[in-house]
Parts: C-alpha cells; sequence; structure tokens
C-alpha cells in the first residue's frame, strides 16, 4: 500500500492489522518527520531507548538489518529497526551525491566511511574493482577537481582488495530475509532520499508493506504546483502553531522567492522569524524581508550560516554543494575569512563592558531595545579607529571603506547582529582569532603549494566546527 505522507496521520489512528514493514521517502524534512510519528504510534516514547534500534544507511548492509530484525524486542511493545537513508535503492543517478559524501569522509579523516562511499559510488555507476586503474585518474568517472582523490581511493580499494557492493545484492537480502519471516513484533522502517519505483525490492515492499511517499512536487503543472504549495503551508503551521504564530499569505510568497525549494531550509527559516516577531503574533511579508537572505542567488549565506552554528555535517554538505554548483574554493574561503572576522569582533563586542549586558537566550525585542544601541557604538568607535589608520598611512578618504568592513551590524535591520552575538557564544575569543589566523595560513598555502584547495577548506571548515575547549 501507497500513501502521501499528509495522509500518514490518518492512516496510523486507524485500527486494524500494523505493516511489518514501512518504506518512507522523499524530501528529507518530511521523511524525518513522517518516521518520528510512526516510531511514536509504534513504540511508547519512554521505552524508544530500548525497543527502537537505529543503524545508519552508510554502515548498515542489508544483513545487518536482517540480523537486527530476528533478536526479540526487550519491552512488550513492537520492536523498530530503523534503517536511516538507506542505500538500497541506488542508482546511477546518485553516484555524486555518494562521491560527495566520501570526499565529506576524507576531509574529515575517516576514511573506511570514505571508503563506503566511494564503494557505493561505484556500484551506482556500474563499476568493479577490476574496472579501476588508479594510474590513470582520467579514465575515473569524477570532475576533474575529484581526480586525485578518487585515484587515491581506486588504488586503496585495489591494494586491499575490497568488493564492490551490488544494490541488487543487498535487494536480495532484504527481500530475502523478510520473506523468511522475522518475529512478530518487529518492525522495520526505511528512510530514503530516493527510489526505484521499477525495482522488485520497491513493489515488494508497497505489496507486503506501506510505503509514504514524502516527496515534494516539483514539476510546472498547476496540481504539481499546488500540491508544493500545501506541503510548505503543512510545515509553516507545524512549526508556528506551538509558538502561537501565523504567516500571512504575502510572507509565504516571500519565503518561496527566497528560499531553495528545501522544507528543511523553510522550517528554520520560519524559527528565526518566530524569534524575530517577539511577542507579535503574524509574521508578515516585511519580517520575511529583513531576516531571510535570498538563498536562491546567494546560497552561501546557507552555508556561513551552518559554519558559525558549529554543525559540522550541515556545513560540509553546504560545502559540497557550493563546489559542486561552481563556487572555487578560494570563493569560499574569501567568505569564511569574511565571516570570521565578523566573529572576532562580535567576540570583542561581548568581551567589553557594554557586552556584559548581552544575556544568552535574549529575545530580540529586548535586544533591539538594550543591546542594539551598545552595538552601534562599538562600531561607531571601530569606524573612527578604522578611520585613523587610514589617515596615518596616508590613505585618507579611503578610510570609509574600512570603517564598512569593521562592523557587527551591517544592515538596516538589527537582526543580522542579534543572530551573530547569538552564535559568537558558542566560540571563545581565543578560538575566533585562531580560526582567523588558519584561514590566511590557508589562503596562503591555497596559492603558493601543491595542495588540493578544497581539501583545504574542507581541513579548516572542520576545524571551526570542531567542539569548544570550554
Amino acid at each position: 500500500m501507497e500513501i502521501r505522507c499528509q495522509d500518514l496521520d490518518a492512516h496510523l489512528q486507524k485500527q486494524g492489522e500494523r505493516p511489518a514493514v514501512y518504506l518512507v521517502h522523499g524530501d528529507e524534512y518530511l521523511c524525518a518527520q513522517a518516521a518520528k510519528r510512526i516510531l511514536d504510534a509504534l513504540v511508547p516514547e519512554e521505552e524508544q531507548d530500548f525497543n527502537v534500534e537505529v543503524l545508519e544507511g552508510d554502515k548498515a548492509t542489508a544483513g545487518d538489518v536482517v540480523e537486527a530484525l530476528s533478536t526479540y524486542p526487550m519491552f512488550a511493545a513492537a520492536k523498530v529497526v530503523a534503517w536511516i537513508d538507506s542505500r538500497v535503492f541506488v542508482t546511477g543517478a546518485s553516484g555524486g551525491e555518494l562521491f560527495a559524501k566520501a570526499r565529506e569522509a576524507h576531509g574529515k579523516g575517516e576514511q573506511a566511511k570514505a571508503l563506503r562511499h566511494f564503494l557505493d559510488f561505484l556500484a551506482a555507476k556500474g563499476l568493479s574493482a577490476g574496472d579501476l586503474n588508479p594510474a590513470d585518474p582520467s579514465s575515473l568517472p569524477v570532475e576533474d577537481e575529484d581526480r586525485d582523490l578518487a585515484a587515491s581511493l581506486a588504488r586503496e580499494v585495489r591494494e586491499r582488495d575490497l568488493a564492490v557492493p551490488s544494490p541488487s545484492d543487498e535487494a536480495e537480502t532484504l527481500a530475502a530475509g523478510l520473506a523468511a519471516g522475522v518475529p512478530k513484533a518487529n518492525v522495520l522502517l526505511i528512510t530514503s532520499s530516493s527510489v526505484d519505483k521499477r525495482k522488485k525490492l520497491y513493489k515488494y515492499l508497497k505489496e507486503s508493506g506501506l510505503v509514504v511517499d514524502c516527496s515534494v512536487p516539483s514539476g510546472r503543472r498547476k496540481a504539481d504546483k499546488d500540491a508544493a504549495e500545501s506541503q510548505r503551508k503543512a510545515v509553516a503551521a507545524q512549526v508556528l502553531s506551538p509558538l502561537g504564530k501565523t504567516l500571512e499569505p504575502a510572507a509565504l510568497a516571500e519565503l518561496e522567492k527566497r528560499l531553495n525549494p528545501d522544507l528543511r531550509t523553510l522550517a528554520a527559516a520560519l524559527e528565526k522569524l518566530a524569534a524575530f516577531v517577539g511577542g507579535r503574533k503574524r509574521i508578515t511579508a516585511d519580517d520575511v524581508s529583513q531576516v531571510v537572505s535570498a538563498n536562491r542567488t546567494d546560497p552561501i549565506f546557507v552555508f556561513t550560516n551552518a559554519l558559525l552554528d558549529r554543525d559540522a555535517d550541515e556545513s560540509l554538505k553546504q560545502l559540497s554543494m557550493l563546489l559542486s554548483s561552481g563556487f572555487h574554493p578560494l570563493q569560499v574561503l574569501a567568505a569564511i575569512t569574511n565571516q570570521l572576522r565578523r566573529l572576532v569582533l562580535a567576540r570583542e563586542f561581548l568581551d567589553s563592558d557594554a557586552g556584559r549586558a548581552w544575556m544568552p537566550g535574549m529575545r530580540y525585542p529586548q535586544y533591539t531595545q538594550s543591546i542594539h544601541p551598545l552595538v552601534e557604538g562599538f562600531d561607531q568607535e571601530l569606524a573612527a579607529l578604522a578611520r585613523d589608520w587610514k589617515d596615518r598611512a596616508g590613505q585618507g578618504d579611503k578610510g570609509k571603506k574600512g570603517a564598512v568592513d569593521l562592523a557587527i551590524s551591517r544592515s538596516k535591520s538589527p537582526f543580522p547582529a542579534y543572530l551573530l552575538l547569538d552564535r559568537a557564544r558558542r566560540f571563545t575569543t581565543a578560538e575566533a582569532v585562531s580560526f582567523l589566523v588558519q584561514a590566511g595560513v590557508c589562503d596562503k598555502k591555497m596559492k603558493t603549494s601543491g595542495i588540493d584547495p578544497r581539501l583545504a577548506v574542507e581541513s579548516l571548515v572542520l576545524a571551526v566546527c570542531s567542539p569548544s575547549a570550554e
């Protein structure tokens, strides 16, 4: 049986025999939400630590899943084996995504994980280890800038005699394990960003279990556009209703102009907007224009926000997307350096007498009234200092540019400065200065040595995202 994600709650409330397997596929945000609702319906929250076994798709095999399904639950409720982001539906179209994951893992120093993704990449491309020729990187099906890394991984695959997994073998292993039978109390939950509906496994899961389609229509037909808009409205209601907020139609339209068609990004933007309006109940289009960056035209803002959140996974994901879409590593490094400079200023303000008035968790309306005037005063002092530096250097009026660069608040709206100060709490002043120095070293190495610029930027990102020592 197959249903749309918006029909899941009604389906879960129905009395009847529970399916032994659930497949949830499509948009990452919707999949996560649907999977949580299924888990809550099957296993009481207080028992989930014992009766829910989570297997990550980039680590677990179909054999691991079948083995986990063969063990009995600890409590009387159902035992759920959740295979998250399963690669069992790997196809040739997902090859680029898999290699990006291999590059990301390599940048983290997680070589075993990098090899696993690389082997999945080869499987998606229909290649075996015998097809690899590390001595001829141009023969590998990757972009020019990835050839050195691909050759290195291919060499390791050959030297260690690693086997390239077959998605069809994984599918057959899973189907055979399910057909052989599992304890009646056990349930399998699979999430996947994409599926191939032509595969036998998909048809088997649809016939024997429940398939929940969480994909967002992307077609140009009116029906597709209406369905996508309906999903965005549902996400807005889901995020804002518990906060006592509503979104005027013009505000949603403005969000759609500014954001990538990604529901997770939409949800994050709505949470920021709810904080921005404070005690006001209704979010307007003007609020959106002040708070939300136009990510369609400048996706680098999404990356730098994740970086200052010290979210390594999201930062590396967004970095990979930037580089894949044509951004040069030096462009990305310039954006990182710019944010680190502002981070140093923010930390200097928080460490100053004026900055001591800032309180963690301070609401935006309170910030605008009591803190932002102090920030503006701090910026004015920096501007005067910058002009003095320029004058002493004999550059006269050129100091105006320096004054703009040395500022915490660069927008007419106080909100970006509010977010920057909130993020600056995640860093010590020593860390902020150290990362800015590292960015300068990285820039010099990229311009004067043979270092792989992508790996150099990835290393800097990982350093910034590493947990604070305090």
